[in-house]
C-alpha cells in the first residue's frame, strides 16, 4: 500500500515514557493491518559502521554534529516512507518527526555546552537541508507525546530511574531531550492532567485501547466509504 493511503500514528517522547509498550499494545489490538515502521538504525547503512565504532562515542564526542544531523535525518526521512506489509493500512512508529529536531538539540546541547534556545537554534541550522522533507513527513504523521512529568527536572529523574547505569554525558542529554520533548506538544496541551480532564465530558485519563479501537475501525475495509472526517478520541475535551 502507497504512503498516501496508510494513517502514521507516531508516539513521541524521552525515553522510558512507555512508547514501545503502547504501540505493542496498538499493534495487537489492530492486528495485521498495522504495521511497524521499525528501529532508525535499519534505515541507514551508515549505522552498522557506526554502532561497531562505539556509537555512543561517536554521537557524542568524535562524529562531527552535522554528520550526527545527516544521519539522523536521513534515517528519519527514510523510515518515514517505510509501507510494511502490503495488508497494513496503519504505520506505527517509534518518536514521530518532531523528535529529529529534539535530538539533534540535546546532543548539540551536550556537546557544545549550549542554552536550550541555542541549542534549538543549531538543530534548526543543521538541519535546513531537510526541513522541506522534515514537514512533509510531519505533516502525514498523527503525533502522540508521553512525557514522564511536565518539569523536566522530574522527568529527567524518572527516565534515568529505569537505567541500570548511566553516565553524566547521557543523563544532560536526557535533560535536554526532556525539554525537546515537551516542546513538541502544542500549548494548549501544557495544562496539568486533573485540569484537562476536569473540562472533559468523560472525567478519566484516555487509554490506548480507546484510540487503538477507532484506528482499527478507521484502518478496516469496513471503513472504506468514510472520507475526510475528524474522530476525536478525547472525552469530550474539545466540546468545552
Amino acid at each position: 500500500m502507497g504512503d498516501d493511503a496508510m494513517t502514521t500514528l507516531a508516539l513521541s517522547g524521552a525515553d522510558n515514557t512507555g512508547k514501545t509498550k503502547q504501540l505493542g499494545i496498538l499493534t495487537r489490538r489492530i492486528g495485521p493491518a498495522a504495521a511497524s515502521s521499525g528501529p532508525l538504525d535499519a534505515h541507514d547503512v551508515r549505522w552498522e559502521a557506526i554502532k561497531k565504532n562505539d556509537m555512543s562515542r561517536w554521537w557524542f564526542e568524535t562524529g562531527p554534529m552535522q554528520e550526527v544531523a545527516e544521519v539522523l535525518a536521513a534515517s528519519y526521512l527514510q523510515r518515514s516512507h517505510h509501507s510494511g506489509a502490503r495488508t497494513a493500512w496503519v504505520r506505527l512508529m517509534d518518536r514521530g518527526m518532531p523528535m529529529l529536531e529534539a535530538s539533534v538539540a540535546a546532543t548539540a546541547a551536550v556537546r557544545e555546552n549550549l542554552t536550550p534556545e541555542q541549542a534549538a537554534d543549531k538543530a534548526r541550522d543543521l538541519l535546513e537541508p531537510y526541513a522541506r522533507d522534515m514537514k512533509a513527513a510531519e505533516a502525514r504523521e498523527r503525533g502522540i507525546v508521553l512525557l514522564h512529568h511536565e518539569d523536566p527536572a522530574i522527568g529527567t529523574a524518572r527516565a534515568l530511574s529505569h537505567e541500570t547505569s548511566t553516565t553524566p554525558t547521557y543523563a544532560d542529554y536526557q535533560r535536554h531531550f526532556q525539554v525537546g520533548a515537551e516542546n513538541t506538544l502544542p500549548a494548549h496541551h501544557r495544562a496539568r492532567p486533573e485540569d484537562q480532564i476536569a473540562r472533559q465530558c468523560v472525567p478519566r485519563r484516555g487509554q490506548p485501547d480507546d484510540v487503538a479501537a477507532a484506528i482499527a475501525f478507521l484502518a478496516a475495509p469496513s471503513a472504506s466509504f468514510i472520507t475526510g472526517q475528524s474522530l476525536h478520541i478525547d472525552g469530550g475535551w474539545l466540546l468545552h
